[in-house]
């Protein structure tokens, strides 16, 4: 069952079925030309397929962009300079970032930046360093390069701030490392695996931003490279790779909170130079390649069965190719196959698969002794039959309409089940009362909270935030300013992170964030990020306003406003 959070009283919970019907592999749209070792990223609800390398043997510098609905590639501007085996990321200012790779013999430690609007690629700085084989990942609004190789094996990172066009060198990690993973949870980073002068990697390390520090984790139980990661429920996968002994069919779940790596069930093959994507809570396998030749087989990870299930295949085999999610869809994007770069691009429709699932319009109301209500139920498909039962006739009872009747004080769950023979349901829990306790408003009131920012120098009694939100009074919201520095001078940059979390158990409705900036500090509007909701038209680099929306108890909600010292 999947539960979404909207409201205290407003509550969709969704319970799905999937009954299995044939699937297959759609030949889309070729790209315009062939290319492997390439990169895309998917912005806008379109996917951008950028340089690699094509079948004369040369290094690209074209871009493509994919419209699903007209199934068209269309070419789009060209990098400054052809790259492969280079990195993307999409930041939250909507652009497009190549970073490093291999150019010929020359490894590159140039970054660029392309603008959808525009249509143009822009040289951004450069790297302190030329990297490949590395990986690259966004947090808090900045793109972190991680290790790779060039002359040499890397172990350092650096730091990019799209908001001033710079590098930072930031910690090393403890070894160096290439053809690795990195992923990025519980706004920790990871590096896993890959190899150096040692041999294939089973060590693990975890960056805090805020503290500047790798820190060994537990390490998988076998060394791997080329492999996927993957983070689904709050654990990351790593899956398949090659080591001493040969290509991997292994996979490995490791949970943050127990840190560690649990041996989960191996996939039907090995695999390496494949590709993972997470789509309906379950991570597909695709392609790549083993001591069999190229793969077009396609497999499913249920996380709840721990059960690998083969999927139908592509239509041709594929490894060095990329995989994005756009629609509900898995798009298979060129590749290397039967000894040449590929143009060809084959989509996956899992919702190909017939799916009923119901909704009901609350999961909790109060009610008084002889008052009703009435729950709505929504089916897909549409027009399907429920039926609606109660837990206990003598608390609560419910009509075949959705009409539910308070009869005494006590509890009772009301629940819609699909009649389609699924027993698909939804439920609903009605607390009824003799009349309403005076001391829970029926009504929300504002309460407001105050916090101040931790760090020398970087704020004062005039620096609080007020956190306004609806609810009541056993509603109750934990928030925690900190910045990431100790002492600034004028000019200096550096940024506020604000942590809310409801700790009360009702869910605090429309939050709204509200931050001063203290004295001889300026906001940078444009770079304030939040982990839910939007940023107020309305902020200005005196005051932030985040328009939050709804918190669920045990919530919580990340923001960071970097800040410039001014006189």
């Amino acid at each position: 069952m999947e539960m979404k959070t909207f409201g205290s009283n407003d509550v969709l919970v969704t319970e799905e079925v999937v009954k299995t019907t044939p699937e297959k592999w759609m030949q889309k749209a070729s790209m315009n030309e062939s290319r492997y070792a390439n990169t895309t990223a998917v912005l806008n609800g379109k996917i951008y397929a950028i340089t690699g390398h094509n079948e004369k043997n040369k290094c690209l510098s074209t871009v493509e962009e994919y419209n699903a609905e007209t199934n068209e590639w269309m070419q789009k501007a060209n990098m400054n300079e052809g790259r492969e085996w280079c990195t993307t990321a999409e930041v939250l200012n909507g652009k497009i970032y190549a970073i490093g790779g291999q150019s010929g013999s020359n490894i590159l430690s140039t970054a660029e930046e392309y603008d959808p609007e525009t249509n143009k690629w822009t040289e951004k700085a450069s790297m302190n360093e030329g990297r490949r084989l590395h990986t690259t990942e966004v947090l808090n609004g900045k793109i972190y390069a991680i290790a790779g190789l060039n002359s040499k094996l890397l172990s350092t990172v650096e730091e990019y701030d799209p908001e001033t066009n710079k590098w930072t060198q930031k910690a090393s990690m403890n070894e160096t490392r290439n053809s690795h993973t990195t992923e990025v949870l519980n706004g920790k980073i990871y590096a896993i695996g890959g190899m150096n002068a040692g041999g294939r990697l089973s060590t693990v390390e975890e960056y805090d931003p805020e503290t500047n520090k790798w820190t060994p984790k537990a390490s998988m139980n076998e060394g791997r490279r080329n492999h996927t990661t993957e983070v689904l429920n709050g654990k990351i996968y790593a899956i398949g790779g090659e080591n001493a002994g040969g290509i991997l069919s292994t996979v490995e779940e490791y949970d943050p909170k127990t840190n560690k790596w649990i041996q989960k069930v191996s996939m039907n093959e090995g695999r390496e130079y494949h590709t993972t994507e997470v789509l309906n809570g379950k991570i597909y396998a695709i392609g790549g390649d083993n001591a069999g030749g190229i793969l077009s087989t396609v497999e499913e990870y249920d996380p709840k069965t721990n059960k690998w299930t083969q999927k139908v295949s592509m239509n041709e085999g594929r490894e060095y190719h990329t995989t994005e999610v756009l629609n509900g869809n898995i798009y298979a994007i060129g590749g290397y196959s039967n000894g040449k770069s590929i143009s060809t691009v084959e989509e996956y429709t899992p919702s190909i698969n017939n799916i009923s699932n119901i909704v009901i319009n609350k999961t909790y109301m109060d009610m008084v002794v002889g008052n009703s209500d009435t729950l709505i139920a929504t089916t897909t498909p549409a027009n399907v039959g429920i039926t609606w039962s109660s837990s206990d006739d003598s608390v609560a009872t419910v009509d075949q309409n959705g009409k539910v009747t308070a009869i005494k004080e006590g509890q009772a769950t009301i629940t819609a089940t699909i009649a389609d023979g699924s027993n698909l349901s939804a439920s609903c829990t009605v607390n009824v009362t003799k009349e309403i306790d005076p001391t829970k408003p029926t009504e929300p009131v504002n309460i407001v909270n105050i916090a101040h920012a931790k760090g020398d120098n970087t704020n004062d009694t005039n620096g609080q935030v007020s956190i306004i939100f609806n609810g009541v009074p056993v509603t109750k919201l934990s928030v925690v300013k900190t910045a990431n520095v100790k002492s600034v001078v004028v000019g200096d940059t550096f940024t506020y992170t604000i942590v809310v979390t409801n700790t009360g158990s009702e869910t605090a409705t429309t939050v709204v964030i509200n931050d001063s900036a203290p004295n001889h500090i300026d906001f940078t509007v444009g770079g304030v990020t939040t982990t839910q909701g939007k940023v107020d038209p309305n902020s200005t680099p005196s005051n932030i306003i985040v328009n939050v929306g709804d918190i669920p108890p045990s919530g919580t909600v990340t923001i960071t406003i970097p800040a410039t010292v001014v006189l």
